[in-house]
């Protein structure tokens, strides 16, 4: 299979973490969304999970076949308008957290893996680390932060 084109609104499971342990037994699968979620953070959330790309349902035909053909030479595709939130979402929120908070490289990364999902051994296997430096590591970026889990990290981000 070259490319899986997964139509976000018609989907019965958890995509985001189907599409993790999908990319995890086919690393080299290329994957597109079509779906009405344009929301910035949910985009960018399938983006750091390994998605190619994204097309929303009101995209005409070339757009579509722009997509499907820069997902098959592993180029990313994310919609017109929409890129230039998601940078702002990578690199301005990220790099915010980073200063505001003083976050070293590895709890950025590790951060990163959090809010995709990943449970504490997925990481410490991604990372070649122990669990227990993933959760201690956690654990810092939870104090850093004043947040407790989770739900308190997915509430810093915009869009959410």
């Amino acid at each position: 299979m070259d490319l899986l084109i997964i139509d976000l609104d018609d989907y019965a499971g958890d995509a985001l973490s189907d599409i993790r342990h999908l990319l995890i037994k086919k690393p080299d699968l290329k994957i597109l969304l079509i779906g009405n979620h344009e929301y910035e953070s949910t985009i960018e959330l399938f983006r750091l999970e390994g998605v190619k790309g994204y097309v929303g349902k009101g995209a005409n035909f070339e757009r579509l076949h722009l997509a499907i053909d820069l997902c098959l030479d592993g180029k990313p595709y994310f919609p017109p308008g929409k890129t230039r939130g998601v940078k702002f979402f990578t690199s301005n929120f990220f790099n915010k957290l980073r200063d505001d908070y003083q976050l070293s490289d590895r709890e950025m990364e590790i951060m990163q893996l959090i809010f995709c999902q990943y449970e504490t051994n997925e990481i410490a296997e991604k990372l070649s680390l122990s669990p227990h430096t993933v959760r201690t590591h956690r654990k810092r970026i939870y104090k850093k932060l004043k947040i407790h889990n989770l739900s308190g990290l997915l509430h810093l981000m915009p869009g959410i």
